[in-house]
């Protein structure tokens, strides 16, 4: 499904807007290839906010060709390791069942999959983010491996520049270890540094020595969308009137999470005892997702940069269904009846607050 025609035009069940951005997130890496110059022009985006992604695309266009297929794929190959690291940490921390369940559900879902086969930036720095959250929950019974989580969320700050955003996920899960004492200064020593140490590198060798080709683009780039406290607020409410929640097949992993949470917290009798009882991987998908969201307030929220949100979804989703089929709590058709009669009322509320907000629905 990821690579067979990879050069055909994409599949439009999504806003097309940004399918344009394949040009520009490929131009530098199209011109080293062609003219053996990264910036031969005043068009240096990609190299300033994506430098590891151009280098990646270089070596594709050098191996494959300059084509629609290699500049679409790395977000194919990306997404394929993905679900290799999904099935991989699900299996090893739940159970199998889970893992081939929560693999199909991010595998298929339609709106993860067109951004798998677009030359976008955003299926490789998920990819590199997963894989930090994934070997921090591997460094609890193994430390070494924070040295490796910042090793990689580093990546994926060289990567795109926009996963700092998701720093408040790691500032989650920090203050949650701390709570539980499971809060180790070595392990978030390690992680800071081994983030650190390869974006300062990058910097000192490569982008202060080339800031004057970066000038232009850079300068124009440095705004910041909030000016005041309230701009903050309102964006907290836009947030979920963003085209990315229209999507059918994210409203409803939305609807699973939500109603997973009140489920739980039912049971547990409050959302201490759930956050208390769950599996540390739920937490960290809890968390993934409480503090992605608000790191996406101080973005231009791109809907493509939520597809980071589809992993965490597809997790506790899988894991939902498993524990409401293991309790025989709730029937897959009961769902499917819940679904089915709170979407039009769901898409109504939106389309109101869309309006409201003076957001594009």
């Amino acid at each position: 499904l990821r690579f067979l025609y990879l050069d055909a035009d994409p599949l439009f069940m999504k806003r097309i807007g940004d399918i344009q951005d394949e040009g520009y997130w490929t131009h530098n890496a199209r011109m080293k290839v062609l003219f053996d110059n990264w910036v031969p022009d005043e068009m240096s985006h990609a190299i300033i906010f994506s430098p590891l992604y151009s280098g990646l695309m270089y070596l594709s266009f050098k191996i494959l060709g300059i084509s629609f297929f290699s500049a679409r794929f790395l977000s194919a190959l990306f997404s394929s390791f993905t679900l290799f690291l999904l099935y991989f940490l699900l299996r090893s921390t739940l159970k199998k069942e889970i893992a081939v369940l929560g693999t199909l559900i991010l595998s298929l879902n339609y709106t993860y999959l067109i951004y798998n086969r677009t030359a976008l930036v955003e299926t490789t720095l998920s990819f590199f983010l997963f894989l930090s959250l994934s070997c921090w929950y591997y460094s609890y019974k193994r430390p070494w491996l924070s040295s490796i989580s910042g090793l990689s969320f580093s990546i994926a700050i060289l990567t795109k520049i926009t996963a700092i955003y998701f720093l408040p996920i790691f500032i989650f899960l920090w203050i949650i270890d701390y709570y539980h004492n499971r809060f180790k200064i070595s392990s978030f020593f390690f992680f800071n540094a081994c983030t650190a140490i390869p974006i300062l590198s990058y910097a000192y060798f490569v982008f202060i020595p080339n800031l004057p080709l970066y000038k232009t683009n850079l300068l124009n780039s440095l705004t910041f969308s909030h000016n005041s406290i309230w701009d903050i607020l309102t964006s907290l409410l836009r947030i979920f009137t963003n085209n990315f929640f229209g999507e059918i097949s994210v409203y409803i992993l939305f609807f699973l999470l939500v109603l997973y949470i009140i489920t739980a917290a039912m049971e547990e009798n409050s959302i201490s005892s759930l956050l208390n009882n769950s599996p540390q991987i739920i937490i960290i998908s809890l968390c993934w997702l409480v503090g992605g969201m608000i790191g996406m307030v101080f973005s231009n929220m791109h809907d493509r940069r939520f597809i980071m949100f589809l992993i965490p979804l597809s997790i506790i989703a899988s894991y939902a269904i498993h524990c409401w089929k293991k309790d025989n709590s709730l029937k897959i058709s009961t769902l499917v009846e819940k679904i089915s009669a709170h979407l039009p009322y769901s898409f109504f509320l939106r389309l109101c607050i869309s309006i409201l907000s003076a957001y594009p629905i």
